[in-house]
């Protein structure tokens, strides 16, 4: 017989199990910032931000995903989900951030703005 508290912790672990899922499809895709380093690297300060965002948001949040995918009792999902909410929000901060930076050059600030609806993601994620 299952207690209405294990119900909850089933119901939550549910919960996290998909925030995670949709960290891990964000981080996926932060990868796409590593090729945009290539394109900025005649002026090297342009590329810190979409070095930041795809080290942080994309391989640091793989990397823990990959190491911490068996791991799906509810504390640590919840750990999880607070460190890839925290790795994300810093790399497209930092890119959002970097807009006054790379803003005389059209071809190193188009892809920034991307990262608002990246942005929006991550945090509709956590919030919802």
């Amino acid at each position: 017989m299952t207690t209405q508290s294990g119900n909850e912790d089933m119901v939550q672990i549910e919960r996290f199990k998909g925030m995670r899922r949709a960290y891990g499809l964000a981080a996926g895709a932060s990868l796409a910032f590593l090729m945009v380093i290539f394109s900025e690297l005649d002026t090297p300060i342009f590329a810190v931000d979409d070095a930041v965002v795809a080290l942080t948001g994309g391989i640091a949040v793989l990397v823990i995903l990959f190491l911490k995918r068996n791991d799906l009792s509810l504390p640590s999902l919840k750990w999880q989900s607070n460190l890839f909410f925290i790795l994300l929000l810093i790399g497209y901060l930092v890119v959002l951030a970097w807009i006054p930076i790379e803003l005389g050059d059209p071809d190193a600030v188009g892809d920034d703005f991307s990262s608002i609806i990246f942005l929006a993601v991550i945090v509709a994620n956590r919030l919802l």
